[in-house]
């Protein structure tokens, strides 16, 4: 009988704690986008303010200890937290161009130290994070870690540990921040790769995870056998389970990145098609000038 109440307690100690961190990022980060506003106007927008909050509140679902507990009964529970700590959270905080804003709001400064060692520390720090953010290590990675996951055994592991767990949680939401450094591109980052080729990327990513999924929706049997013998409290077998979780990964997946993909493009075509407006502008203009000398030229004089 006292595991009920110990198990309640615990999981509103994770809640309070869960929910204290976050909010403290959260006004963190309101407090240094203030202050960068007002000393830089319009370097900042509102909608940065409202991603990076978006973020945060993504997160906050996504390390819910209900939606935890949740995993252990549905497997598409278990999905909806992948998704949350890769698909959705990264791109919302990425957006909010967190390190610009702490660093230019709060004046932080990251001058060259004079140590020789410090600044060969930092260097090969540099050299890592560049190396870690590549497209194709950012790929790689993410594509590593989504299958990795989803095997069974190490699937039994997250299911077993509740520390195993947390890693899992981790490992796809830092999969996911390197995976979308090279698409939004964020203070300080650098593009590595030409623009055109970043819808080629989050295409070509898709696909082996969407074997994954094929893989999981058309095999005939229930790959985490965990779920067998999970309490069947909401009117739905661990087969069909199993396939309304991987069809969600599969079209969320998709659709997210071809809806990232399409802005990209769009946003590649906007400098031409501004450039050739422009460009028909001057020509309708030069035109028009002609037009009017020849006007002047064959009027009679009076």
């Amino acid at each position: 009988m006292a595991a009920g109440p110990v198990h309640l307690a615990d999981w509103a100690a994770s809640i309070i704690a869960t929910t204290a961190a976050l909010l403290l990022v959260a006004l963190a980060y309101v407090r240094a986008w203030w202050l960068l506003r007002r000393k830089m106007p319009g370097h900042v927008l509102p909608w940065r303010l409202g991603s990076f909050l978006a973020g945060i509140g993504v997160l906050w679902l996504a390390w819910n200890p209900r939606l935890s507990a949740l995993t252990h009964l549905l497997l598409i529970a278990h999905m909806v937290q992948h998704l949350l700590f890769m698909l959705f959270a990264p791109p919302l905080l990425l957006l909010g161009s967190p390190l610009f804003v702490f660093a230019r709001g709060l004046d932080l400064q990251f001058r060259s130290p004079a140590d020789p060692g410090v600044a060969l520390r930092q260097s090969w720090a540099r050299r890592v994070a560049s190396g870690l953010t590549h497209p194709v290590a950012a790929g790689i990675i993410m594509v590593a870690v989504t299958i990795a996951w989803h095997t069974p055994g190490i699937f039994a592991l997250a299911m077993d540990s509740p520390a195993m767990h947390e890693i899992e949680n981790l490992a796809f939401f830092g999969s996911g921040l390197l995976f979308w450094w090279p698409v939004i591109l964020p203070w300080p980052a650098r593009r590595q790769w030409p623009g055109w080729t970043i819808p080629i990327y989050l295409l070509g990513s898709d696909m082996p995870v969407s074997v994954l999924t094929a893989y999981l929706a058309f095999c005939g049997h229930v790959v985490y056998p965990q779920y067998l013998s999970a309490p069947r409290t909401f009117g739905i077998s661990p087969l069909e389970d199993q396939i309304a979780a991987a069809m969600l990964m599969w079209v969320a997946m998709l659709v997210v990145f071809l809806a990232a993909a399409a802005i990209i493009v769009v946003q590649l075509l906007e400098p031409a098609r501004l450039a050739s407006s422009a460009q028909s502008q001057s020509v309708a203009s030069t035109s028009r000038e002609a037009g009017q000398t020849s006007s002047n030229r064959s009027a009679p004089s009076s």
